[in-house]
């Protein structure tokens, strides 16, 4: 034991030592051929291996920033490994390979650096199944791994992935492999026929894989069920496809997406991978594991990956490694003001008698941060998941934070709603992660960063961009105080009915920051916020969403408390100074002579009270919307009345505030219900069961067995009053088997509105279709289990949906009832109502990730067929006329 602690400090201190020459022992330039490689530094240091500085002692992991990016999407340096002769590379299908490799990645370390990420994580760049001819896609993203021990060809080889730890490690930078244990690729399947005391019954193999026709690394290479041998071995669970996910046994041991599912707790199976695993540190110096889809394998397993004697982390000691971090993809989120999602997550960290991860993603908080700063939801929701992040998990300085990654849609939002989403996940505890083209605004996930890779046609490498200064903005504010990555977490203020203001206070070592974000298109009111500081602090601003440029200071006001007024979608970051401006604080009051805190109101009603200042001017602010205000003039005594509107179709939880902007003084918020019944009309529409054959008449879904009726159109009820319209869309089938964030699946759902007095535009973007015959479409919905957005048209084309909106409308699902209810604002389109509008609603489908599933002649498994693919994408459809004034 004392051997192994002297060995682990001497790789600790060289390799500090090392780093902090960065030029004078390692090199810190980039180096494109071994060659260069062999001076970089003293093969007689500890930490150095063939001239290259692989072994680095681990970071502060809380401190870090985190650049991921997709090997194939990122950046071409080898061209001549795009072909590896099966007609498998082309840029121009999301299927194939686009040609990012290793050496791309290491040619791009300054602009990953320049953003200001300290660490790299990559997809996984060992060899893959190349081609999947059941699903007709390919292994291009990394997750179908065959050898575990080899680097893809398509990516490069050991010596180039030795060479990227050694670029990072030179830099100061880490590394962070992409690992994957559930499962391999799709080599065989069960053909609906399934019983699981016989797996040779139902068992089939997939044909026409490439580049092998099973996996190659033993002892994944025995996975034939009509072989005894291989059944013998069990290195495989002979299972299909899962049905069910709250089912633990088919969680663990069934095909997730029908990948090949490895049986764990097999002996043989742990050995090959502890061993796999502990040489790709030992050899290539990586610095932390992020482990795909974790809860699809039993908990045991992770303890005895991780924890045993001959596991990860002992291996990650013995060269230097005291804090190498692991944290698992468990895609689970939780619904608003639940925090399930984070109890299972939970899980996979194990206990204290036996450990299992250092870490979980934070899929929970990247749900959430769609709902707040994409769809417009309360920010009190956020409060709620930022709360259960805090709370729930022993260490959230170590969750990494996402906005958006290569499994999930981009974010829905506009690039307003991504700088916040993005200022929040870099100034709450967490690692911050940045997924390529996050800083690049991309729409689509999988989009290419290299002039002629997949959905690019110039070089989005522009480090000039708005969003990638933004970014690095951010990264120098972290990087440049603890505050932001150590310092402790206060909630200060949220909107608990919708859009609206959400701010909180980091402090560390007696410093305190404050953040302050609008999510809301309109201005509002920060109303009393506690600071915890004395009156007259002044808080001096040090961020701000245009990139640094506010100068306005603040001030504390009465009891500690700030009241300030928020711009559109601001963004406001303030450091408390030791310094006051006591004489600036003013001693005025509003007060409210009713109590609606708590009731339900079915009706307008009259409110009244008092200002401390008589004839002033003072306004009637409901949800905290300082741009929709009720103004009113209190008279000679200081007394104003107003009334207060209750017209909005539904229920509703709404609050007011009495707000002086002379004064900078408002009332206590008052929360009530607002609940409207009737409608000021109420109109149904049916639509035939079993025409989701396409506009042609000839159209197909696709063939895999758990597409149904899901796309097919019953009924479509549309009611309104005031600002709101309900929509109750009843289909045909409605399934959820993915466990969707949406709670749908099979089916995605775009929208076209028509109002009257816009201009609008006739195609329908990136539906290959054109509008109905009078219509003209002013804005979009699009819904699908994983995505919830609107746009407006403006720049929209028919490849182009047009301009995201900063929110979307909320959904229910009754699985029962087969209905999917939908309630938009009409002021949120900037519309005064309903009336005379005109709805096109259509139905097809999309992959997890947003793209919109393909149309081919013959159709596939994931394809719809009986067109060419440049065939409208309508399987259903339906339009709406709503009644005129």
């Amino acid at each position: 034991m004392n051997i192994r602690i002297h060995k682990r400090r001497v790789y600790l201190l060289t390799a500090v030592f090392l780093i902090m020459l960065a030029g004078n022992g390692c090199s810190d330039t980039v180096h494109s051929d071994k060659a260069n490689l062999t001076n970089a530094c003293d093969a007689s240091i500890s930490g150095c291996v063939d001239g290259r500085l692989i072994h680095v002692p681990s970071p502060e992991w809380q401190d870090q920033i985190i650049y991921f990016l997709m090997i194939d999407r990122f950046n071409d340096g080898e061209p001549a490994r795009n072909d590896q002769g099966y007609n498998l590379y082309d840029p121009k299908k999301e299927s194939h390979y686009s040609g990012g490799d290793l050496q791309g990645v290491i040619d791009k370390l300054d602009y990953i650096q320049n953003i200001g990420a300290t660490t790299l994580w990559t997809t996984p760049p060992v060899t893959n199944q190349w081609w999947n001819a059941a699903q007709n896609y390919g292994g291009f993203h990394g997750y179908w791994p065959i050898d575990h021990r080899k680097i893809d060809e398509h990516f490069g080889d050991l010596d180039t992935y030795k060479n990227l730890s050694h670029e990072l490690h030179s830099r100061g930078m880490y590394l962070i492999k992409d690992i994957v244990i559930n499962h391999t690729g799709n080599y065989f399947d069960y053909d609906h026929e399934y019983d699981p005391n016989d797996p040779t019954i139902g068992f089939e193999f997939v044909g026409n894989n490439i580049p092998t026709s099973a996996p190659t690394m033993p002892p994944l290479d025995m996975n034939n069920a009509n072989n005894p041998e291989h059944v013998k071995a069990g290195i495989y669970h002979w299972t299909p496809l899962v049905v069910d996910l709250d089912d633990p046994v088919q969680e663990w041991t069934y095909q997730m997406g029908r990948l090949d599912d490895i049986n764990t707790s097999n002996e043989l199976v742990r050995k090959a991978f502890k061993d796999v695993y502990n040489y790709w540190i030992r050899e290539a110096g990586v610095d932390a594991y992020r482990i795909d889809t974790v809860k699809y394998v039993e908990h045991d397993y992770w303890h005895d990956f991780l924890h045993a004697q001959d596991g990860i982390l002992n291996t990650a000691a013995e060269t230097g490694r005291d804090n190498f971090l692991t944290f698992g993809e468990v895609k689970d989120v939780s619904k608003p003001l639940s925090d399930a999602a984070e109890r299972k997550l939970l899980t996979y960290l194990g206990t204290e008698e036996k450990p299992e991860l250092s870490s979980i993603i934070g899929f929970p908080l990247h749900e959430e941060l769609g709902r707040i700063f994409a769809a417009g939801r309360p920010t009190s929701w956020l409060t709620f998941r930022v709360k259960a992040h805090l709370e729930v998990y022993p260490d959230p300085y170590i969750v990494p934070n996402f906005i958006d990654n290569h499994d999930t849609p981009r974010f829905p939002g506009s690039e307003a709603g991504m700088r916040q989403a993005l200022a929040l996940i870099f100034t709450i505890p967490g690692i911050p992660v940045i997924y390529q083209g996050n800083e690049q605004n991309h729409v689509d996930s999988r989009q290419a960063m290299f002039a002629g890779g997949y959905l690019t046609d110039t070089d989005q490498f522009n480090q000039d961009s708005e969003l990638f200064k933004f970014t690095q903005s951010l990264a120098k504010l972290r990087q440049g105080d603890k505050l932001f990555s150590r310092g402790s977490m206060e909630l200060l203020a949220d909107n608990p009915t919708s859009a609206g203001v959400f701010a909180y206070k980091r402090s560390y070592k007696g410093e305190h920051a404050f953040i302050i974000m609008n999510t809301a298109e309109h201005t509002t009111l920060l109303n009393n916020m506690p600071t915890g500081l004395l009156d007259g602090q002044v808080l001096q601003p040090i961020f701000s969403d245009k990139l640094g440029n506010n100068t306005t200071t603040l001030v504390v006001g009465q009891d500690g408390t700030l009241t300030t007024e928020v711009p559109a979608r601001g963004l406001l970051i303030f450091k408390a100074e030791n310094k006051s401006n006591a004489e600036a604080v003013a001693a005025h009051s509003i007060s409210v002579d009713q109590d609606y805190r708590k009731k339900t109101l079915k009706k307008s009603v009259t409110i009244s009270g008092s200002i401390s200042k008589p004839n002033s001017t003072l306004a009637l602010v409901v949800d905290g919307n300082l741009d929709n205000v009720t103004s009113i003039t209190a008279d000679a005594n200081g007394r104003w009345e107003t009334t207060l509107p209750v017209v909005d179709l539904g229920t509703h939880k709404r609050f007011f505030e009495m707000y002086s902007t002379e004064l900078n003084a408002a009332s206590e918020r008052q929360q009530y219900n607002e609940t409207v019944v009737k409608a000021n009309w109420d109109v149904a529409f049916k639509d035939g069961l079993n025409d989701d054959n396409g506009l042609s008449g000839n159209i197909f879904p696709p063939s895999e067995s758990t597409f149904g009726k899901q796309m097919d159109i019953e009924a479509v009820r549309a009611r309104s009053a005031g600002d709101t319209l309900l929509l109750d869309i009843t289909m045909h089938e409605l399934t959820d088997m993915w466990v969707a964030s949406n709670h749908l699946d099979h089916v995605a759902f775009t929208l076209f509105f028509d109002f009257p007095g816009l201009e609008g535009i006739k195609p329908l973007s990136t539906l290959q279709a054109e509008a109905p015959d009078g219509f003209l479409w002013d804005f979009s919905h699009v819904l699908y289990g994983w995505g919830n957005f609107l746009f407006d048209s403006n720049g929209a084309t028919a490849d182009k949906p047009g301009q995201k909106l900063g929110t979307a409308p909320s959904v229910e699902v009754d699985k029962d009832a087969r209905t999917i209810t939908l309630a938009y604002s009409a002021s949120a389109l900037g519309q005064d109502g309903w009336a005379g509008a005109k709805i096109y609603l259509t139905t097809w489908d999309r992959a997890g990730e947003g793209g919109i599933r393909i149309l081919s002649p013959a159709g596939a498994e994931w394809e719809f067929g009986g067109a060419e693919g440049s065939a409208p994408l309508i399987l259903d459809d339906l339009l709406i006329e709503l009644p005129s004034p």
